[in-house]
């Protein structure tokens, strides 16, 4: 296993921790909106993350001379950004067209949430090589 297949494999964990965290928060408390908007945008965040690994992965085997003819992660590669400006549009969307269910600052928040993620990431692997 690659240190990028092991380092998107640990962010899937902790994704999985949080979402199951915000869950038991929207069952539990009475602040339900605010944990399904968390819910929604880590979990869109995360589907952002995923278009980063693969096109990471398809520059990297490109770079590596492997090309082969995966269509669906070429498309993925090709067209990342306006994936993930869509997801997160339709993210906010969702909060905006339903707003007594789902809080739209949550929804953000979410969405924010995956960086602060990968920032933790960063700090700590830089603290370790230091």
């Amino acid at each position: 296993m690659t240190s990028l297949q092991q380092k998107m494999k640990g962010f899937t964990i902790v994704t999985a921790i949080f979402i199951l965290l915000f869950l038991i928060g929207y069952i539990i408390t009475p602040y339900q909106s605010h944990f399904l908007g968390l819910v929604i945008g880590l979990s869109f965040s995360y589907i952002n993350l995923c278009t980063i690994y693969i096109k990471t992965k398809v520059v990297g085997d490109r770079a590596a001379g492997m090309s082969g003819k995966a269509y669906l992660a070429n498309g993925i590669a090709s067209f990342g950004m306006l994936i993930r400006f869509g997801l997160a549009v339709c993210a906010v969307a969702l909060a905006v067209s339903f707003p007594e269910t789902i809080d739209l600052i949550s929804v953000i928040t979410g969405l924010a949430l995956i960086y602060i993620f990968l920032l933790i990431d960063m700090t700590i692997e830089f603290i370790r090589k230091r």
